[in-house]
């Protein structure tokens, strides 16, 4: 029989007794000793005392976000495995969870299979998503390389000559507005953060003295930038 050591990280007592409960009436070869926390500080506190090995870290906390303390739990134990844990199935929640070193999220009405297959699969070194978070990781991935595709059209903006006050930057950013794209995908298909192309989009308002989208669209095809 194997024992495994679990930090489970939630403010809610009643979150954190049904996920206690899901691992004592689980009925695999694997003994769990399960710890608990509902902050960061009790989080660092538990992980620098006890032999943790896995964490199910929600999402949603009160001090800080799960992917906060998932980045200070890992640089006090990087052998440790986390497990994101969420009400919520947005995109960008689960990879700000990624990206600070969990290896998989599941959302909060995950079943007790479901809870053991991904405790399980990554502790076999695997990653594990829940269904809803693994189609919307998928679908932006596809969407992605989508963008990717779509840009070697634009790579002659980098050099382009005209008398727009514009810069090389804005002009791919404004041809991207008029294509219909989203702040999110123009950032993606740039390396850019989100941010730096809202800052892009306002400039360009303000340069061009314009009051809003649509007006942009407007000037990018009167000066025939599409």
């Amino acid at each position: 029989m194997k024992t495994l050591n679990i930090l489970i990280v939630d403010d809610h007592p009643i979150i954190r007794d049904g996920l206690r409960n899901m691992l004592d009436a689980q009925n695999d070869d694997t003994t769990f000793v399960v710890y608990e926390a509902e902050n960061e500080k009790e989080a660092i506190a538990a992980v620098a005392k006890f032999p943790i090995e896995f964490v199910i870290m929600d999402f949603q906390l009160p001090d800080k976000k799960g992917h906060e303390i998932t980045e200070s739990i890992l640089q006090i134990n990087p052998s440790l495995k986390v497990l994101g844990l969420s009400n919520y199935d947005e995109y960008a929640y689960a990879l700000d969870m990624l990206k600070a070193g969990a290896k998989g999220y599941v959302l909060k009405n995950v079943g007790p299979k479901d809870l053991l297959s991904a405790i399980h699969q990554i502790m076999d070194g695997n990653v594990y998503y829940s269904n809803e978070i693994a189609n919307k990781l998928i679908n932006h991935k596809l969407k992605e390389l989508l963008l990717e595709e779509d840009s070697k059209a634009f790579r002659f903006m980098e050099n382009v000559d005209s008398e727009t006050p514009l810069s090389n930057r804005e002009l791919q950013i404004i041809r991207l507005i008029a294509g219909e794209h989203t702040n999110e995908e123009i950032a993606i298909k740039l390396s850019l953060s989100k941010r730096t192309v809202d800052n892009h989009r306002q400039n360009m308002l303000n340069k061009l003295q314009i009051r809003n989208t649509a007006g942009l669209v407007r000037y990018a095809f009167e000066h025939h930038l599409i």
